[in-house]
């Protein structure tokens, strides 16, 4: 049984310097890393580059965190 804790990360996006550091980290085994990139691009990373990452991670859904702010109609603010 794995007790090392849990550590749930969001971030802007991945950068070289993150998808090393993550990976250093996961490797260690003192915590496992589960890693929320909310945007896909980022001078310098490939897919290439990700498929070495050693920690698990997923993007977010398209436009989540993209700066716009969106009303809910149910709002008083939408009204």
């Amino acid at each position: 049984m794995n007790t090392s804790p849990h550590v749930w990360l969001l971030t802007n996006a991945p950068s070289p310097y993150q998808v090393a550091l993550f990976s250093a980290i996961q490797r260690r085994g003192r915590v496992r890393l589960d890693v929320r990139f909310l945007r896909t691009g980022y001078p310098g990373i490939t897919a290439a580059s990700l498929k070495e990452a050693a920690f698990p991670y997923q993007f977010m859904k398209p436009g989540f965190g993209s700066g716009r702010h969106v009303t809910p109609a149910s709002s008083p603010a939408a009204t």
